[in-house]
């Protein structure tokens, strides 16, 4: 809601809380897939990339079995627009996978150190 009231006041205002609001969710899934990491280390087990539906072949209606099967809506009162926009905004679903096998997690090649990586783009 601040920054929609943010834009609707001051155009240069909202577009920064939003960018603000872009970096601040993004750091916080971060944070959490590396907790996740580290429990999974403990038992052997390593992470594969985090994707969201929308990315890549990820279908955007893959949403609504993600919402039914975790309740979404009841537990936390995320819900999912008609053209699946969730609310409240700047909300995210994700999956990562689990391996026994240690892979590249870095999805963010460009700032990786190891340039030996098969994944590498650059």
């Amino acid at each position: 809601m601040m920054i929609r009231r943010l834009s609707a006041l001051n155009m240069a205002r909202g577009t920064v809380a939003h960018s603000v609001a872009n970096a601040l969710i993004e750091d916080y899934c971060d944070e959490m897939q590396a907790q996740i990491a580290e429990k999974e280390a403990a038992t052997g087990l390593f992470l594969k990339p985090r994707y969201s539906p929308g990315y890549g072949d990820f279908a955007l209606e893959s949403q609504k079995e993600i919402f039914a099967r975790l309740e979404c809506a009841k537990r936390i009162g995320l819900t999912l627009t008609d053209t699946m926009l969730m609310v409240p905004f700047k909300s995210v679903t994700a999956v990562i996978g689990v391996t026994d096998a240690p892979t590249c997690t870095y999805v963010k090649c460009r700032g990786c150190a190891n340039t030996g990586c098969e994944f590498r783009e650059i």
